[in-house]
């Protein structure tokens, strides 16, 4: 991510991503009780998966481009 911290305060990294890379909110999952787990993506395919604490705390796990939605993916018959 250009010049963006790794960690921070929630709020202020989705702002952030919605400025800087037009991601929003995709898909969220629960990690355990302190923590959940959201893949942020763009219209242009851009996509960051944060990790957020109980705290209000977030960390950028991961980023990169080529996001492609494909629904819910099931095993194959």
């Amino acid at each position: 991510m250009d010049q963006m911290n790794t960690c921070g305060a929630r709020n202020e990294i989705v702002q952030k991503l919605s400025a800087q890379f037009k991601e929003a909110p995709q898909s969220v999952g629960v990690v355990d009780q302190s923590a959940v787990l959201e893949v942020f993506v763009s219209d242009a395919g851009t996509w960051t998966i944060l990790a957020t604490g109980t705290d209000g705390n977030s960390c950028i796990l991961s980023a990169g481009d080529g996001w492609q939605s494909r629904g819910n993916i099931g095993p194959s018959a």
